[in-house]
């Protein structure tokens, strides 16, 4: 009834990104908040939790979790109210006890979205298919042959005030309460927009004033603003230049600091010689020594500025908000002048110079590559004995701030987008895809992980979709085959 073509998730039998015979689409992490965490009242026996002037009996289930080398799995019981499960103690300890209340534990048919998605054939369809979607929420770019763009917020986001998103509240505080979910018809929508240009990449896309709590955790939108003058910087784009623009290392913060450090006067040689090696940088952050002592200079800087304030929180709060439009991402980004201290500044440099001098030599064989490694490792391979399933290491250019996203922990990199698209509506089979290793989970394949290098390196694979051309281009066939009824 329908074909479809693009990426997909293990079991699951639909295109999750990718297009069909009318439209075209992809998807982002929007980063809406749809999980609150609440502070509740148990009674002396632990057996029941208040709600008003009543209390209410927990409900509580038994779960088993399969250990490898233990014949029986290990037992334990969840306690849960109305609205969700008691975290504590399962996850973590607390002085009262905490209940997650989260969008999924009240139905979800994100299934029979992406079954509407594949099968949609104008904005209309997909608009109606993407209603379903529950969670996680996401943000859902479109375009069709006719030369029609949209963008539009998926998921069920509940109703509910600012306060109960960001802080742990009391159950019995009235904010709290959810008041249903946003209704579609007032969630981020665009569609053909008078600029002709619709850019996603995590963050913000609603204004300040927009009446509804959607979350804080945005990242800061220096990827997006680049993607925008990418696609300004030229009249007409097509196929290769869309793909060098997801290929772009252009670092916007980059820039602003090492303007800013030009600026500066040290007195320590080695931040002199670090100031130095910056002078004619431009903010790219690709394999070599400039960014290498960037990227371990902004480490430093935020170990410098935040750490004596944080404490032993600080590695969590460095992991997970490094990225977000937190206050110092925003400003920095604009007058770092009027935050950074030089003195904070000179010793985050010297810090990093001595540690790269110390790890690679002189500045001639810094790279940046070597310090930011992405291993291709499998769930399996992490036993010596079974490690022959780990693909490879991949030395990878870019950072967080850039286009290319790649980051991880401290500089090596843990994540980056494992699948890339570009596709050409006036030709199916002129578009092109890749993958990060392959399409066999078999690792005696030669499709494990053939994509691989394709995938670092920045190009492409075809993306074949017309039956004539892939008839001429197959190199194998999967057959799967229903199992019938009994």
């Amino acid at each position: 009834e329908w074909a479809a073509i693009g990426v997909s998730f293990p079991g699951v039998p639909l295109v999750i990104i990718g297009h069909n015979q009318h439209i075209a689409w992809g998807l982002t992490n929007s980063g809406v908040d749809v999980q609150d965490l609440s502070a509740e009242i148990l009674d002396e026996s632990g057996s029941y939790y208040r709600r008003g002037d009543e209390w209410r009996p927990l409900r509580r289930r038994q779960e088993f979790i399969q250990v490898r080398g233990r014949k029986k799995p290990v037992e334990f019981y969840v306690d849960w109210t109305e609205e969700g499960p008691l975290v504590t103690p399962v996850l973590f300890t607390s002085a009262r006890p905490l209940s997650l209340r989260w969008v999924i534990y009240e139905g979800d048919r994100t299934f029979a979205a992406l079954y509407g998605v594949n099968r949609a054939r104008n904005w209309a369809e997909f608009k109606a298919a993407l209603r379903l979607f529950g969670a996680p929420s996401q943000n859902f770019v479109y375009a069709d042959q006719a030369g029609n763009i949209g963008y539009y917020l998926s998921g069920q986001i509940p109703r509910r005030s600012a306060e109960a998103g960001l802080f742990i509240l009391p159950r019995e505080d009235k904010r709290t309460e959810w008041l249903g979910t946003i209704p579609e018809e007032v969630k981020p929508t665009i569609y053909n927009p008078p600029s002709g240009l619709i850019v996603t990449a995590n963050n913000r896309l609603t204004p300040r004033n927009y009446p509804y709590y959607l979350g804080e955790e945005w990242d800061v939108s220096f990827r997006a603003q680049r993607i925008e003058t990418l696609l300004r910087a030229k009249k007409k784009h097509d196929v290769s230049s869309l793909g060098l623009i997801q290929q772009d290392v252009q670092n916007l913060l980059a820039q602003s600091l090492a303007n800013y450090i030009q600026k500066c006067s040290f007195r320590q040689p080695e931040a002199r010689q670090a100031q130095e090696i910056l002078r004619h940088w431009e903010g790219r952050i690709d394999s070599g020594r400039e960014a290498a002592l960037f990227e371990v200079f902004l480490t430093q800087l935020g170990k410098n500025l935040y750490s004596g304030l944080l404490g032993e929180d600080f590695p969590l709060y460095y992991r997970f908000f490094r990225r977000k439009e937190v206050l110092f991402n925003r400003l920095v980004g604009q007058n770092p002048q009027e935050i950074l201290p030089v003195e904070l500044v000179e010793k985050s440099l010297v810090e990093a110079y001595l540690f790269l001098k110390k790890k690679f030599g002189e500045p001639v064989n810094w790279r940046w590559a070597e310090l930011h490694v992405l291993a291709l490792n499998h769930p399996l391979g992490a036993s010596r004995i079974l490690s022959f399933f780990n693909s490879r290491k991949v030395y990878l250019d870019g950072d967080l701030f850039t286009v290319k996203a790649t980051f991880g922990r401290a500089w090596s990199a843990q994540w980056a987008p494992s699948y890339r698209q570009v596709i050409d509506l006036a030709n199916w089979d002129n578009s092109v895809a890749v993958f990060s290793s392959g399409n066999s989970g078999h690792f005696l394949s030669k499709f494990y992980d053939n994509q691989t290098e394709l995938w670092a390196t920045g190009q492409y694979h075809p993306l074949l979709f017309s039956a004539s051309r892939v008839k001429r281009s197959v190199q194998g066939k999967i057959i799967l085959h229903p199992q019938s009824k009994k």
